[in-house]
């Protein structure tokens, strides 16, 4: 499957820190605790988030990318 990228900024910011996320924590290999916590330092717990507090500052819809991606490669999901 390709997947598909748009190109904006925050997307591509986005799409960068999963990508790294995911190469240096395999979530089917890493404790999700441990997992999660990588998650938030990436700013990836909550995009919409400041910087050092969970995100990045982009639009809010990105979670949804960023779980939908963690999701597919075997993260287990978020708790509400």
């Amino acid at each position: 499957m390709t997947e598909t990228r748009a190109t904006d900024a925050d997307t591509q910011a986005v799409n960068d820190a999963i990508d790294a996320l995911l190469a240096a924590h395999d979530p089917k290999t890493t404790d999700n605790v441990a997992f999660r916590g990588a998650r938030y330092d990436a700013g990836l717990a909550w995009v919409h988030f400041p910087i050092g507090f969970g995100g990045q500052g982009a639009r809010p819809e990105l979670n949804r990318l960023v779980e939908e991606r963690c999701r597919r490669a075997g993260a287990a999901p978020q708790d509400p």
